[in-house]
């Protein structure tokens, strides 16, 4: 039986969509975010903009904390808000007769 790849990390049993170090960077990314109490405005929602993940990086330092999101961490983040995005889009659609 073959098993699905991910394309992410290289391991077996799950595909990119569902691979959970791209999860987890997203969760913390969201984490920080919650922790330092940095809110995105309404433009920074219409688009997945890393452009505000650098406050996160600012609080955190200025609070001497070692908490830091990596550009790759914010480019997982962003690749999951995008299809956030796009399943939205396609919801807002609504169903049509084929």
């Amino acid at each position: 039986m073959r098993q699905n790849q991910c394309q992410h990390c290289g391991q077996f049993g799950h595909n990119r969509r569902g691979c959970p170090q791209i999860k987890a960077a997203h969760a913390k990314v969201e984490s920080l975010a919650e922790k330092y109490g940095i809110e995105r405005s309404e433009d920074e929602r219409a688009y997945p903009s890393t452009s505000w993940i650098e406050r996160i990086n600012q609080a955190a330092q200025a609070a001497g904390s070692e908490d830091e999101v990596s550009w790759r961490e914010r480019w997982l983040w962003e690749e999951i808000e995008e299809r956030k995005l796009a399943q939205a889009h396609k919801n807002k659609r609504g169903r049509s007769c084929g």
